[in-house]
């Protein structure tokens, strides 16, 4: 997902497509991309299906590597939550978690990530430890390496208008981009993809490489 607005409450299109596609309905949910977690990780499982079990990724579980190890063999979604790229990657690094998601990849979990968690499966996206905002204005972005798991570019929050920078970095680096808004989902299967949306007016485009990065919309605002 590009992003989650508050403007939307209730049970969601793009979560229940999620649990719909997932081999069991356990989630687990990984916040380590923040420090303050509590009312996005309330918000979440208050917009899951109520079928969905949703267990969270604690501080305990990175001190017994163990028990993360556990709970994400057993969940059939793998979710990363938003935040900070850079924070998230410090602690993936210092426990080692990149070397947990290669060990149990498995095609058959569905992996989703929100902001920064979509960064994180990414070759490179756009995004920053240090992001503030001024006169409703976003500054100070940055491309950030993620594991890889995805051999493409990606920038969430694409509607934000200072991002349209993304246009010409993303031309730097030999993946496609994508630029996904809020309140959209890019679901990845092989070389098929699907989008779900619910907002109406946002979008997702693709930066084709072998089309001289032509952006090019994969669903209209409608």
């Amino acid at each position: 997902m590009g992003g989650r607005s508050l403007e939307f409450t209730g049970k969601s299109k793009i979560f229940a497509k999620m649990v719909e596609n997932a081999i069991n309905k356990r989630i687990f949910y990984i916040p380590y991309a923040s420090k303050e977690f509590s009312k996005s990780f309330n918000k979440f499982v208050s917009e899951c299906p109520d079928e969905a079990e949703v267990i969270l990724a604690t501080e305990e579980m990175l001190k017994h590597i163990s028990l993360f190890e556990a709970e994400f063999k057993a969940a059939g979604t793998i979710f990363i939550a938003g935040g900070s790229i850079n924070y998230l990657m410090e602690i993936a690094k210092r426990y080692k978690l990149t070397d947990i998601f290669i060990k149990y990849l498995d095609s058959n979990k569905i992996y989703a990530g929100v902001s920064a968690g979509a960064i994180f499966y990414s070759k490179f996206g756009m995004g920053d430890r240090d992001v503030f905002l001024d006169n409703g204005h976003y500054y100070n972005f940055k491309m950030v390496e993620g594991i890889g798991l995805l051999p493409i570019t990606v920038c969430p929050h694409y509607q934000k208008e200072d991002l349209i920078l993304y246009d010409d970095v993303a031309k730097n680096y030999p993946y496609d981009g994508y630029c996904i808004e809020d309140d959209t989902a890019l679901f990845i299967n092989s070389n098929n993809y699907d989008i779900i949306k619910e907002a109406r007016y946002n979008s997702i485009y693709i930066l084709k490489k072998d089309e001289g990065y032509k952006l090019i919309s994969l669903y209209e605002r409608t």
